[in-house]
């Protein structure tokens, strides 16, 4: 699709389904495109292949008019005027890449996109040509621009990460250098952004933590802490393979989805705690990797690229190994230390290193690719 089209009202009206997939998936999505032309619940349809950092994918369908309802919230949160302009640095068939270019249409203000591969020097580059004030980036990216130390060019305004937590040492730096980050939380079920910091938090210290629920956003928390959400952003099921053809697969109750991600809801803020399918057992016991991962990263006060993956183990269930990125020298001793705190079942097991975590599309660690390499690491037995 020529990157013109989704500024273009034709496109933001048309009925026709349309699908947007990752590299290697082209022929895939092309025939889901031909095949949901023929079905008349798919009228209006712009269907997103989600995988996100664990399973395997799954095909989300919206409306056009719920990306236009999450542009609109979006806008709105972050101020934006027809004054401003977006400058894509996503890949387009992302919902976060296509919501991008849906901010900007509805907000009728400049759009220009990142071409080619991510470069540091090829991005700052762009934001100053296009005097850009507005831009959408995902963790590593903000790592990427804190190592290079470049400094946010004066155009920049706000720098929304989204696609995982931006660890707080990071942001702090990114901030140093004028790159005003903010942390949001978001799926692709719901078209992009759910909750974000305000802006006011800029001239505070950066905080992943106690993200602002957005305007439209209807949330609770149910028995097993995981997020409900209800709103006109929300998408309208999962396109399923079915004997006689595709049909959509609508699980909601009353309007509510309930996602997969266990969070604490306080005073209108959301604070992202882990995935439902980050909770293992070890010897019986309940374990929850997520958070067992960002109390290692606080205890040890680190910036290197670290996380936990759980290894299948017959005996007990799982072993939990921490995997860092580049050189292990020192973290034997820190994870020693810190099994001195936790019980039996939640210690981990010695720490490996790999060259570089194996990443998504987007840029979010491959849990599954990393699970692989660490099981392959030697010995991994328990103590």
């Amino acid at each position: 699709m020529d990157p013109a089209e989704l500024m273009r009202s034709e496109f933001w009206e048309d009925d026709r389904p349309v699908v947007f997939a990752a590299p290697g998936m082209e022929e895939q999505s092309r025939g889901l495109e031909v095949l949901l032309a023929g079905e008349e619940w798919a009228r209006g349809a712009v269907v997103f292949a989600s995988s996100g950092s664990t399973g395997a994918p799954k095909w989300v369908l919206h409306r056009r008019a719920s990306l236009l309802a999450s542009a609109a919230m979006v806008n709105a949160h972050l101020g934006v005027s027809v004054d401003d302009s977006w400058l894509l640095a996503l890949p387009r068939w992302h919902v976060g890449g296509c919501g991008v270019a849906a901010r900007a249409h509805v907000a009728g203000c400049g759009y220009g996109e990142l071409e080619g591969r991510w470069d540091v020097a090829h991005f700052v580059g762009a934001v100053a040509a296009s005097g850009a004030t507005c831009v959408s980036l995902v963790p590593t990216q903000v790592h990427d621009l804190v190592s290079a130390g470049v400094r946010a060019p004066d155009s920049m305004r706000v720098v929304v990460v989204g696609g995982g937590a931006l660890d707080r040492s990071t942001g702090n730096a990114a901030r140093d250098l004028g790159w005003p980050v903010v942390q949001s939380y978001g799926m692709t079920e719901a078209a992009s952004q759910i909750a974000t910091a305000p802006l006011e938090n800029l001239e505070e210290g950066f905080d992943p933590d106690g993200m602002l629920v957005l305007p439209g956003w209807e949330v609770e928390v149910d028995e097993s802490g995981l997020l409900k959400i209800r709103g006109e952003a929300l998408f309208d099921g999962y396109v399923v393979e079915r004997e006689g053809g595709l049909s959509l697969l609508r699980d909601f109750e009353e309007g509510w989805f309930t996602s997969s991600d266990v969070v604490q809801l306080i005073g209108g803020k959301l604070t992202f705690c882990g995935r439902k399918d980050r909770t293992v057992k070890i010897l019986g016991e309940l374990v929850e990797v997520d958070r067992l991962e960002r109390e290692l990263l606080s205890f040890t006060g680190t910036d290197q690229e670290l996380r936990i993956v759980e290894v299948r183990d017959e005996r007990v269930g799982y072993r939990l190994v921490p995997v860092v990125e580049g050189r292990v020298l020192g973290w034997e001793a820190r994870v020693e230390k810190f099994n001195e705190g936790l019980p039996g079942f939640a210690r981990l097991m010695a720490p490996v290193a790999v060259e570089e975590f194996p990443r998504t599309a987007l840029g979010k660690v491959d849990l599954e690719a990393l699970r692989r390499l660490a099981a392959g690491c030697g010995s991994l037995g328990l103590e």
